[in-house]
């Protein structure tokens, strides 16, 4: 199943275009707050560097253009997994 494949996700979930690969896993709130993709900020960063862009270069696109993109409701976040936060020692 593709993750955009129709009945996946309500229509308000956004998706962060060219990225589909990045999707980590979906957030759900209650009290009709919005809900939404989540995305792994890294994988984000090192795809625009396959692109061509310098690591400076992607994350300053990825704070202005993307994190910082505010579509209404469903608009997707971006983490950093703990276990790349706080590595296990070997």
């Amino acid at each position: 199943m593709r993750i955009r494949d129709e009945g996946v996700f309500d229509e308000e979930v956004v998706f962060a275009d060219g990225f589909d690969d990045c999707v980590i896993g979906y957030f759900e709130s209650a009290f009709d707050r919005s809900s939404g993709l989540v995305y792994d900020t890294e994988k984000i960063i090192d795809s625009l560097m396959i692109d061509g862009m310098t690591e400076s270069d992607a994350r300053e696109h990825f704070e202005f253009n993307i994190r910082g993109a505010y579509v209404g409701k469903g608009t997707p976040i971006s983490i950093t997994p703990i276990d790349r936060l706080c590595p296990s020692d070997p």
